[in-house]
């Protein structure tokens, strides 16, 4: 089924919805295409939208003073699946980063606005948007567990327990990046492990 990724979330936490809410709260989503090089985020946009990423892959990342690309976050389905930026979402910042596909994408979207109104109706729904955020905070202590080892070797061994498919969704390049850790040190500690 088309909407399932949203459905066995909603499974998940316990949200039972009558035939009638169902569709009430799955019309109120959108689904969305982006090609390869297409952006979901641009920096310095504004984006109140929840994305449930279904295909393709997703990097984040921020250009620094001097121009060189850090990657901040990868999306890719199952794992680390909803595309979502915190300050953009609740507190209407603009973006500080870019997020492009790296492949062709297809996900699921709803707006901030439309969550809140589906709210309104059906009340067990801001479970939804309490998931999203728990992922998101989730995420985000796992990321200062990487990224706050001592040694290189396991940065990227932590990387390999909270995600086992980032290896085969990117180039390790960017995953160095992602790391802080020069290419070629990555492939030689990879390589070792």
């Amino acid at each position: 089924m088309i909407h399932n990724p949203i459905l066995l979330k909603l499974e998940e936490i316990n949200i039972n919805l009558s035939p009638e809410e169902l569709k009430t709260m799955l019309d109120a989503f959108t689904i969305e295409h982006l090609e390869k090089g297409e952006f979901f985020l641009k920096q310095g946009d504004q984006n109140e939208t929840i994305g449930f990423l279904t295909k393709g892959s997703l990097y984040a990342y921020s250009i620094d003073k001097d121009g060189y690309q850090k990657v901040n976050n990868f999306y890719y389905p199952v794992e680390n699946a909803i595309l979502f930026n915190y300050d953009c979402y609740y507190h209407k910042k603009p973006s500080t980063l870019y997020i492009e596909c790296y492949t062709p994408c297809v996900f699921y979207a709803i707006t901030r606005s439309k969550i809140i109104d589906l709210c309104n109706e059906f009340a067990p729904l801001l479970k939804l948007e309490e998931e999203v955020l728990k992922t998101n905070l989730q995420m985000a202590v796992q990321k200062a567990n990487i990224l706050q080892s001592d040694s290189n070797v396991d940065k990227v061994k932590i990387l390999q327990q909270y995600y086992t498919q980032v290896f085969s969704y990117f180039p390790y390049s960017y995953i160095a990046s992602y790391l802080g850790i020069h290419r070629n040190t990555f492939n030689r500690i990879f390589k070792q492990i």
